[in-house]
């Protein structure tokens, strides 16, 4: 919500494309095409809601597992080659109101667009609502240079003739007036006047400018290659500028749970010590030196140690409905050069055992560093006796390559230690799937 807007983002993602088979899941820079869209409206601090409009199942579940909603699947009547996408906006506003929740801008956010910056969604919403009293849209453009329409051609009865007379003398393209085409980053508007018109493009539609690199769409193979490659480029720039290689995480959500960062809350929550001093919770991450008493200072050390690393992230495990904290995660030994990392995890509240809470870890840890962080691999290891672990591994898709025999003395036992690893092209490719 902006200025007391109430904001429903869609994003219209059909399964039946022609030019390019399932282009909409295609793997782009890594992750699927409408993840890259998805998650650029998820750093938005204004919009209210994020849905996908789609009638595939497949587009359906990686639009889930990326954090947007699927509330419904697309009637096929709205889904065809034919049906313009103001067919899509009208169905799930519609699908909403009667559900008696109302909104009172849409935008639409076009997965086939997803060369957008951080801030332009928010941005866009901004300029949209503070001009609320006098414009009812508004439509990202971009400027176009190589193929002006002023400096376009046609061919008459054979003939190479201007495709419009006027300004056919220029003969350079700076000479020419500017133009502008309407790309897919982000179309706004109000419902109201969507309804009535039906389009983005109403008497009082303004315009966000994009900047040229994004001016781009996709449409076919070559579309795919062109984008992939300035992702690549903008990634390697971004790296160049960073003068720290640790990337900021806002809080990542899965079914169950939400990870955010371990802060002091949680270093002096009385229960994350008696966490570490419960021998049935230390069992299970392998940490025989917490089977004795150990001092607060040592935890507080440790906790400091992981919140100033270039190469660790220390989460805390809260639960979705309650917000009760249970637990940690950690994504650590980051090796940046090699694209590596391992994944540790501690549920100490023991009643959330056999939930399935791990597994719902994981895999939020596991998207964002795969989709995020352009990782290549990832690592975990848990006790030979952990069966439950062991179980969460391979579900995930984690695949074991070795153990160390008789690495761990816990419990008056000697204890083998089981590891897993699970590439990336592996882990996207089974959500694909």
């Amino acid at each position: 919500m902006y200025k007391g807007k109430k904001i429903i983002a869609i994003i219209p993602a059909r399964g039946g494309s022609k030019g390019i088979p399932g282009k909409n899941i295609k793997i782009l820079a890594g992750v699927p095409l409408i993840c890259h869209t998805i998650e650029s409206v998820k750093k938005s601090s204004f919009v209210d809601i994020i849905i996908v409009s789609t009638d595939d199942k497949k587009i359906a579940s990686i639009a889930k597992e990326a954090g947007a909603l699927v509330p419904f699947m697309r009637p096929k009547q709205y889904a065809k080659d034919s049906s313009p996408s103001s067919d899509a906006i009208l169905h799930a506003i519609d699908w909403f109101e009667k559900k008696k929740q109302w909104f009172d801008i849409v935008i639409l956010l076009e997965p086939t667009s997803p060369l957008r910056k951080e801030d332009d969604i928010d941005k866009a919403i901004q300029k949209f609502v503070d001009s609320y009293a006098t414009v009812d849209a508004l439509v990202s453009v971009g400027e176009i240079h190589m193929e002006s329409p002023y400096i376009s051609k046609v061919i008459d009865h054979g003939f190479v003739k201007p495709l419009i007379e006027e300004h056919s003398s220029y003969y350079q393209r700076q000479q020419l007036p500017k133009a502008y085409f309407p790309y897919g980053v982000i179309y706004i508007s109000k419902i109201e006047t969507y309804k009535i018109h039906k389009t983005f493009y109403q008497k009082r539609t303004i315009p966000y400018v994009i900047e040229r690199w994004q001016n781009y769409e996709i449409d076919d193979i070559y579309d795919f290659a062109c984008i992939e490659k300035i992702l690549e480029e903008k990634d390697k720039i971004v790296k160049e500028n960073v003068s720290q290689k640790k990337y900021p995480v806002r809080n990542l959500t899965g079914e169950q749970i939400f990870l955010k960062e371990f802060i002091d809350d949680h270093l002096f929550n009385k229960r994350y010590l008696d966490w570490l001093r419960d021998r049935e919770v230390i069992q299970t991450i392998g940490r025989s030196e917490y089977f004795n008493e150990i001092p607060f200072s040592s935890v507080e050390t440790y906790v400091r140690n992981l919140q100033q690393s270039e190469n660790d992230y220390f989460f805390a495990i809260h639960m979705r409905k309650t917000d009760q904290f249970i637990g940690t995660a950690k994504i650590g030994s980051i090796d940046w050069n090699s694209k590596t990392a391992d994944l540790g995890i501690m549920i100490g509240e023991k009643r959330y055992w056999g939930r399935g809470i791990a597994t719902d870890v994981f895999t939020v840890l596991c998207t964002y560093v795969f989709s995020k962080l352009q990782f290549r691999k990832l690592t975990g290891g848990c006790l030979g006796s952990n069966i439950a672990m062991i179980k969460c591994f391979k579900k995930i898709g984690f695949k074991k390559e070795g153990t160390r025999k008789k690495q761990f003395f816990l419990g008056g036992k000697i204890e083998d230690h089981e590891i897993y690893g699970l590439l990336k092209e592996k882990y996207l490719f089974n959500k694909v799937k």
